[in-house]
């Protein structure tokens, strides 16, 4: 949220205010830095900016707003406020009044007034969490309402049932209501259920398990340099939550894969985002033991774990960033296809190890496409095709957006998977994500002509690049633009 207006709802003292915003989900070291507003998961992040006289508290957020505009905009992100539909739907905003800023950021003992004080770290952490409830509920009530710009139908189908995901795993995680979050889990893998656009239940469950940690970690206070660059006491203090839960419940493969996460989101701080040739040596030996204790966590609950397809995809995404050989982690590729045939998300997990920049190919993909479509055609035909080059588009184009161009990417074939996707899956999300795809990354302009068509005005804002993306391949489709 732009910092003036959350400075109107939070009560701040003199020389200071707040900033309240979203992260996103694990670092992606094979997706470029752009954010991209349909990848978000909605964990929040409140830090506060603290000035000093004669800058006024106008001019002080004058200024940070326009950094912000910078980046915005040498990053090519779209125009978005979110101010006003935030303040419109948070909920109890006044209890927001005069609360503490859980993280530490730009404020020291000479720069800062007197007012400027922090909570000790567990109170900081409980703030944390009650914030990012209230911010995630927010989210999930104010998704819809970004197609108002884009079409006159609000989109309600995977976006806000994937908030709602979110926002029950924050919820009870925080409470310590692990019993409630085993049995819903285990429902939706007993069920097999999925969302609207066919992904599943239990698998957005796993991925929300980031937005339980709080979205980031505050560091300590520090007087004297050098200060840590990562609060481990933070991670320690998830793992010991992740591991009271696992001994309440021995058998959850939730808890351990939540168990695991903490070592492994404690592993990105370390590391950071960079290209590896950039991270100092002693952060990647800590990145490599820590996804290496995510692993051994997650095979010590291997008697429940291999009945539950998200276990090893899990499993999968560890080995990799633990640097398993190519020979082991293909092994092991094989050995959770064979568990688990039909199930797309350990597709998806292998199909990121086949990347060229992690040491794969373009041949190695449509292999694994073809594999997957051979294992699932009774009941899915080409839709796996379609599926496993999505998900891969984002690693691929770092080579150029229209990367489907390519001689050795089967257009056809992945054009032919969405049309049996949408068929079977006929949500809004999917059919965007289609025409988007089309248009961007195969150059197909009667294809993209056609899906458009057929998404008329129910346009998804969260499977675009912006709004000017969208109008550019409407544009160029209908034959308005080279």
């Amino acid at each position: 949220m732009p910092a003036v207006a959350v400075a109107q709802v939070v009560g701040t003292p003199a020389g200071v205010f707040p900033v309240f915003g979203l992260v996103m989900d694990r670092p992606d070291p094979t997706r470029p830095a752009t954010i991209k507003p349909h990848h978000l998961q909605y964990a929040s992040v409140l830090h506060h900016e603290c000035y000093t006289a004669p800058a006024s508290l106008a001019a002080k957020i004058g200024d940070y707003d326009a950094q912000l505009r910078d980046f915005r905009a040498s990053e090519g992100l779209p125009e978005m406020d979110w101010s006003d539909l935030m303040l419109q739907r948070l909920a109890n905003a006044d209890a927001l009044k005069g609360a503490a800023f859980p993280l530490r950021r730009g404020c020291n003992s000479t720069a800062a007034p007197s007012p400027c004080k922090f909570p000790p770290p567990k109170k900081r952490e409980g703030i944390m969490r009650k914030l990012t409830i209230r911010w995630a509920a927010a989210a999930a009530l104010a998704l819809p309402l970004f197609a108002g710009p884009w079409g006159t139908t609000a989109y309600a189908g995977d976006a806000e049932e994937r908030s709602e995901i979110v926002v029950l795993f924050v919820k009870n995680y925080s409470s310590g209501d692990y019993t409630k979050l085993d049995a819903w889990y285990t429902k939706a893998l007993l069920d097999d259920a999925r969302m609207p656009s066919g992904v599943y239940r239990a698998n957005r469950m796993v991925r929300s398990i980031v937005s339980g940690f709080g979205g980031a970690s505050p560091l300590p206070p520090c007087a004297k340099e050098p200060c840590p660059r990562v609060n481990d006491a933070f991670w320690v203090e998830h793992q010991k939550r992740a591991q009271a839960w696992l001994k309440q419940n021995p058998q959850s493969t939730l808890a351990t894969m939540t168990l695991a996460n903490a070592y492994s989101r404690q592993a990105w701080a370390h590391r950071g985002g960079g290209y590896a040739n950039t991270v100092r040596d002693e952060d990647m030996k800590k990145f490599l033991e820590l996804n290496q204790q995510a692993l051994r966590t997650l095979f010590a609950n291997a008697e429940y774990g291999r009945k539950d397809p998200n276990w090893w995809s899990e499993l999968l995404t560890y080995a990799q960033y633990g640097q398993a050989s190519r020979q082991d982690y293909a092994k092991l590729a094989q050995d959770a296809i064979a568990a688990f045939p039909k199930n797309h998300d350990i597709y998806f997990t292998i199909s990121q190890s086949l990347l060229p920049q992690w040491g794969g190919s373009y041949k190695a993909i449509a292999d694994l496409a073809a594999q997957a479509v051979e294992n699932t055609k009774a009941e899915q035909a080409q839709t796996f095709y379609a599926r496993i080059y999505w998900n891969v588009y984002y690693g691929l184009n770092h080579q150029g957006a229209a990367v489907f161009t390519r001689p050795d990417v089967d257009w056809p074939r992945i054009r032919a998977g969405f049309e049996d996707l949408v068929k079977r899956y006929p949500d809004n999300y999917n059919l965007n994500s289609y025409a988007r795809l089309a248009c961007v990354a195969a150059q197909d302009k009667k294809t993209t002509a056609e899906v458009l068509q057929r998404i008329g005005q129910d346009v998804v804002p969260e499977a675009w690049e912006g709004r000017n993306e969208y109008v550019r391949c409407k544009s160029w489709s209908q034959g308005n633009a080279s």
